[in-house]
């Protein structure tokens, strides 16, 4: 799986350099709003929720994000939820007509889903 960890920075260094950044701090909404059909979305969520990632059948994808938590912490979940956009176009939970909607909850902090770490390295 060392490969797909490979694969997850490359796509970084890509988006990146594709957007003529160099150097910290990385303007990480301004890339997600123009990458085109994605739209960030801050809400409170309950407990330990920090985002998700929901593919409308309209090839609409958004980012969710919890407003509750710190503003480092939502740049971190945007990077992340994004890392799952561009690197795991199959996510196997769906939910109504077909979409599909990735959650990062207790699993995805263990460190133990390859997708998670994907995401992470990302």
């Amino acid at each position: 799986m060392a490969g797909r960890y490979q694969l997850a920075r490359r796509f970084a260094h890509q988006v990146l350099a594709e957007r003529g950044i160099a150097a910290p701090p990385v303007p990480i909404e301004d890339i997600v709003r123009r990458l085109g059909n994605l739209e960030l979305r801050y809400r409170p969520f309950e407990g330990e929720l920090s985002g998700m990632v929901f593919r409308h059948a309209n090839k609409t994808i958004v980012i969710g994000v919890n407003s509750l938590h710190s503003a480092t912490r939502q740049r971190y979940t945007i990077a992340h939820e994004l890392g799952h956009v561009l690197l795991h176009l199959d996510e196997d939970l769906h939910v109504d007509e077909g979409q599909v909607i990735g959650l990062r909850n207790e699993v995805s902090s263990e460190a133990t889903s390859e997708k998670e770490i994907e995401a992470n390295t990302f």
